[in-house]
């Protein structure tokens, strides 16, 4: 896993991607892996990381739909409390699907604090919805198709 992307802390999130990798390095084979951690070492973090919201920059406003097809506002969101926002690639992405399932059990703080969680994915609402339900995730999960949220935040989705 890349270093920056971790900063080089090993919290519980990484210790279980980093399982993650294995078992994927196991059950898919080297040269499946090698394509995958090319592409994660490909990234340029440090890119995301210039073109990303810095802390007291005021976050966008946006108007997505969730999985059920409502539109969910941020502006809306944010007049009841803070909102903790995170992106993910897609429900056949199996890193993506461990940090959904890792923020879903922190969840119960994030509400007890008073913030709200929302997850946003390129991918359409159906499959947004089978990943909600797969995951028993109980936050919104909004569909970015074209990605324009995740641009306006600097966000990387590929």
């Amino acid at each position: 896993m890349n270093e920056e992307l971790n900063n080089g802390h090993e919290g519980p999130l990484a210790k279980e991607l980093k399982q993650a990798e294995e078992k994927f390095r196991k059950e898919n084979g080297a040269e499946s892996a090698a394509i995958l951690t090319n592409f994660i070492d490909g990234m340029d973090y440090a890119a995301v990381k210039s073109r990303s919201l810095k802390m007291g920059e005021a976050a966008p406003d946006f108007t997505l739909c969730n999985a059920t097809g409502r539109k969910v506002t941020l502006s809306e969101m944010i007049k009841k409390g803070p909102v903790i926002i995170t992106w993910y690639r897609g429900g056949w992405c199996p890193y993506c699907n461990l940090a959904l399932a890792y923020m879903q059990r922190f969840l119960p703080q994030f509400l007890e604090a008073g913030a709200e969680l929302i997850a946003i994915t390129p991918e359409k609402p159906d499959a947004s919805l089978t990943t909600k339900e797969k995951h028993d995730l109980e936050f919104e999960v909004l569909t970015d198709e074209q990605n324009r949220v995740a641009k306006l935040y600097g966000e990387l989705i590929t």
